[in-house]
């Protein structure tokens, strides 16, 4: 198995992770409104930092009500702008919110390739993995230390 294979399983392993584990709390979620602007800012921030301002600025990012066992899901609106979604089940840590954020924006990214986790969305992931975007996560903000 390659190493970058390995990366990849790695993080889809601590996303399930982080999701399961923040879901068990059974705490109430905070305010959907202001976890929306978060998530907002989240994705502007990382926009910027990972995406160079190439992701669409008009993206809605939501909470759906959904019994879908997938954490978040993207998908292109009639009007033409992308929503990404939240599943409410499984969205109570901050991490997982984050991660989950970085993998939709790559399925911004590599909407067009037919293939939903195919050879150009690994490129993304991999390329957000270079630049530390997953360490910040993972290692308690080590892109700031």
């Amino acid at each position: 198995m390659r190493t970058r294979t390995k990366i990849l399983i790695a993080i889809a392993a601590a996303m399930l992770w982080f999701g399961i584990e923040h879901s068990r709390d059974n705490k109430p979620m905070r305010d959907p409104e202001l976890t929306a602007q978060e998530l907002r800012q989240y994705y502007d921030a990382s926009n910027d930092a990972y995406f160079n301002k190439s992701l669409p600025m008009n993206t809605v990012i939501d909470y759906a009500d959904t019994n879908s066992d997938s954490m978040a899901f993207t998908e292109r609106l009639p009007d033409g702008r992308f929503h990404i979604a939240f599943n409410k089940k499984w969205g109570n840590g901050e991490r997982y919110r984050h991660l989950s954020m970085l993998h939709e924006q790559c399925h911004i990214k590599t909407w067009e390739e037919l293939d939903n986790h195919g050879p150009r969305w690994h490129a993304c992931m991999y390329e957000l993995d270079t630049q530390g975007a997953f360490r910040h996560e993972l290692i308690d903000n080590a892109a700031d230390e």
